[in-house]
């Protein structure tokens, strides 16, 4: 681990909701965590990111870990590109294609088995535990249905969406690794649904009118191009949508709230 200063920044690439992304010297860039974010999280997702990267898959270098008076940072390699949502923002008729992609990337994701990372089931138990479900009934029934789901030793991505997507000349590559873990691939394709249909927009970004009327389809393009190519997901993904999206309630998005504690309430009311 090193140390820097404020003054050795580069300027703000992105802005999300765990960290901010700044130009690191000349081949690099420094993810800097905000500062309510520990250093076991930090290290965490550094830990992560290595292995993902040993795996094969289009996955930024690792480099090491700083702190910036009291946040902690990562260091990445660079890749030149946008993000599939500003690619998309800027050209909505790519959006048939540009989600056929994101399937086709979400599948290599599922194909790799990578030692060491925690169980899926586990982190949405604790997520679960810890959401503001309207009732403890409905708490309840969730981690009972979780209990009852399926496991495996798939790579989840943990928060696949366009915007974890960068598009370069090279071809894609994920970014934010933090939350995978392993599992059944299936609950990781309910997390991309979920956000495709009702992910509040990154901190700083509106969505204009033809990407809001773009989300109406953006979960069809998707899952149809993943069913093609594995039948029967879309039903398995659909029985995750319940639990995932009470698990998603524990990250506090004010946008999406009251949206989630109606889908939840209704999908998990005994």
């Amino acid at each position: 681990m090193g140390d820097t200063s404020v003054g050795g920044l580069g300027r703000v690439i992105a802005r999300g909701r765990t960290a901010e992304i700044y130009a690191w010297r000349s081949r690099w860039v420094l993810k800097l965590f905000h500062s309510w974010m520990p250093l076991a999280a930090v290290q965490n997702e550094a830990e992560i990111a290595r292995a993902v990267h040993a795996s094969g898959l289009p996955v930024p270098a690792v480099g090491d870990i700083v702190q910036v008076n009291d946040r902690w940072g990562v260091v990445y390699e660079r890749v030149a590109g946008d993000s599939l949502l500003s690619s998309l923002s800027r050209r909505p008729w790519r959006a048939l294609a540009a989600f056929r992609e994101l399937a086709a990337l979400h599948r290599q994701v599922h194909a790799r088995v990578v030692p060491g990372l925690p169980s899926l089931k586990e982190r949405l138990a604790g997520k679960i535990a810890r959401a503001a479900l309207p009732t403890e009934s409905i708490r309840a029934c969730a981690l009972d249905r979780l209990a009852g789901s399926p496991d495996g030793d798939s790579l989840c991505h943990g928060d696949f969406h366009p915007d974890n997507v960068l598009v370069t000349v090279a071809g894609p590559a994920i970014i934010d690794w933090i939350d995978a873990a392993h599992g059944d691939p299936a609950a990781d394709v309910a997390r991309t649904l979920l956000l495709l249909s009702g992910g509040a927009p990154p901190p700083g970004v509106r969505f204009g009118p033809p990407m809001a009327a773009l989300r109406k389809t953006a979960q069809w393009m998707y899952l149809q191009d993943y069913e093609r190519h594995c039948p029967g997901i879309r039903d398995r993904a659909r029985s995750w949508l319940p639990v995932v999206a009470a698990g998603r309630l524990s990250e506090g998005i004010r946008e999406e709230q009251a949206q989630l504690q109606a889908f939840v309430r209704h999908h998990l009311t005994v």
